[in-house]
């Protein structure tokens, strides 16, 4: 059950992809149309405290980025730029929001991403079809592994495993129907589980660090256990007029979620 749900931001804009920073820092994207940066509507990176509710516009771009997240071992923020040709790549940025290198300069465009470890990452790659693909830091410019064909946009490393995951399409005349994929990430083999159906609808999850998979069904958070059935979490129609879309779980606990509109 989630108590102290509370409305953090409240914008008419496109807000979305929240990532915990800390346990009292938030990062998530807006839309911002500011003519004094661009003169068109770019998305950058905020910052916001959840103590103060005060916001922080970290980039202040002239193009947009996506999907703030933490860098292992504190070195910055890994973020999905778009540079000046419109082409999506992985970029650091340091904790200022100011652009040091891009990361992986022969891959893109890149659409989603989540560390694996210090050096290696899983990439949700643009194209026909959209590739999951393997890349390593180390290797700048190598095309990287590609281990599946259309993933969904959900990747993540699984808390205290070796393994991550994403959701990808079954083969189904059913649009809302995603399944769950589990690997290794040491061999990049498919673990001995089968692919895992989430409740119709359920495009987006997390997990938390018990090892329990949250997503959405029809106005309510359910979590999975992986061997049972979804088991309602908590109601969140009363915050949300429609549906949860993308949620975040901090290591002590705590939930971000957006709201659908």
């Amino acid at each position: 059950m989630i108590k102290g749900l509370k409305k953090m931001t409240d914008s008419d804009d496109y807000t979305n992809q929240p990532y915990f920073l800390s346990e009292e820092t938030l990062l998530f994207t807006q839309a911002v149309n500011d003519k004094n940066i661009s003169e068109n509507e770019q998305t950058d990176v905020f910052k916001l405290n959840l103590v103060t509710g005060e916001q922080t516009n970290l980039t202040k771009s002239s193009t947009s980025e996506y999907s703030p997240t933490p860098m292992p071992k504190q070195t910055g923020l890994s973020v999905i730029r778009v540079n000046e040709a419109g082409l999506q790549e992985l970029w650091q940025l340091d904790f200022n929001g100011k652009p040091i290198s891009n990361l992986l300069p022969a891959i893109e465009p890149v659409g989603y991403h989540v560390w694996l470890n210090e050096h290696e990452l899983m990439l949700f790659v643009l194209g026909e079809p959209h590739q999951l693909v393997k890349a390593n830091i180390k290797k700048p410019s190598s095309k990287g592994t590609v281990l599946d064909t259309n993933p969904g946009p959900s990747l993540f490393n699984i808390p205290n495993t070796r393994l991550f995951s994403y959701t990808q399409q079954p083969n189904t005349d059913n649009a809302e129907v995603w399944q769950l994929k589990i690997q290794s990430f040491v061999n990049s083999s498919t673990i001995a589980l089968d692919s895992i159906l989430l409740p119709d609808t359920a495009y987006y999850y997390a997990w938390s660090h018990e090892g329990d998979l949250l997503t959405s069904d029809n106005g309510a958070l359910v979590a999975m256990d992986l061997s049972e059935k979804p088991r309602l979490f908590t109601q969140v129609k009363g915050a949300c007029k429609t549906n949860v879309s993308r949620i975040a779980v901090s290591a002590a606990g705590k939930i971000a979620l957006v709201c659908s509109v």
